[in-house]
């Protein structure tokens, strides 16, 4: 006995019946990009590495006057002063 249906009775999701609208993809990437970044800037806090965006953000609003460091100036800076002479820990 065969038994016909109108339609497919399968559940398979193949690529082709997935549809997923183009702005949809970009938005759903924009997203997760943005995500990791948040998470990298909890990290980079919690582990005390630098954030240059930060300090961009920060140098904006309180130092107009003058111009930022380069990132490069800016990880050198870190650096030096982290690793520099004198104490290099709170305890």
């Amino acid at each position: 006995m065969s038994r016909r249906t109108s339609g497919p009775t399968h559940r398979r999701t193949g690529a082709r019946e997935m549809r997923i609208p183009r702005g949809s993809l970009r938005e759903t990437v924009a997203t997760v990009r943005a995500g990791i970044a948040r998470v990298l800037r909890v990290v980079r806090q919690v582990v005390g590495a630098p954030d240059y965006e930060r300090y961009l953000e920060h140098h904006s609003r309180c130092h107009a006057e003058t111009a930022p460091l380069d990132r490069r100036a800016f990880y050198a800076e870190f650096v030096s002063r982290r690793f520099g002479p004198g104490p290099t820990r709170c305890c």
